[in-house]
């Protein structure tokens, strides 16, 4: 089963990546109604008790993503997101 997301998060980290992975910065491609495609990831997942906030949440590309999930080396993977994550939210404008 797919880890469910608040949508108001999604919303916040596809916000924050202005539709480009978080990871790569490769853009998504556009969909129908013209907004930029990127898949939204816990990198803590909620099954593991990962929270559903932005600071647990990172906008990736499809092959991101599946690295994510089914890479060999998605455990330092994780670690790379999480810190990705932490350096993006502190670089926010205020």
């Amino acid at each position: 089963m797919a880890d469910v997301i608040d949508p108001r998060v999604r919303k916040a980290v596809e916000l924050r990546a202005r539709g480009k992975c978080e990871q790569c910065g490769k853009p998504g491609f556009r969909k129908s109604d013209g907004t930029p495609y990127v898949e939204t990831h816990h990198i803590i997942a909620l099954a593991n008790e990962g929270a559903d906030r932005v600071s647990n949440v990172i906008a990736l590309c499809a092959d991101h993503h599946r690295e994510a999930h089914y890479g060999a080396n998605k455990d330092n993977l994780e670690k790379e997101l999480i810190t990705k994550v932490k350096t993006l939210l502190e670089n926010l404008p205020t």
